[in-house]
């Protein structure tokens, strides 16, 4: 059974994003620092998942949970059929 979505009013709506905003645009400036040109993907989780995913390289943050960490990921990719 699909699990159902939280509802939220567009005043929680509208006030969250006014309080994560700040947030989002020092991620964007260290970005820029740090020579990220690409798009990236965060995910967070309430319970502490994280994911940190830059599309133009193989490394990637993931944090499981708040106990074990983040951790530094390298993907190897390789052709499979030449």
């Amino acid at each position: 059974m699909a699990e159902e979505k939280k509802k939220i009013n567009e005043q929680e709506m509208e006030a969250l994003c006014k309080d994560l905003w700040p947030h989002i645009a020092e991620i964007r400036e260290l970005l820029v620092k740090h020579g990220v040109e690409k798009t990236i993907s965060l995910s967070v989780s309430a319970d502490g998942y994280v994911s940190f995913d830059p599309s133009d390289c193989d490394w990637e943050l993931v944090q499981i949970s708040p106990e074990d960490g983040p951790d530094l990921r390298c993907t190897i990719r390789r052709k499979l059929l030449a």
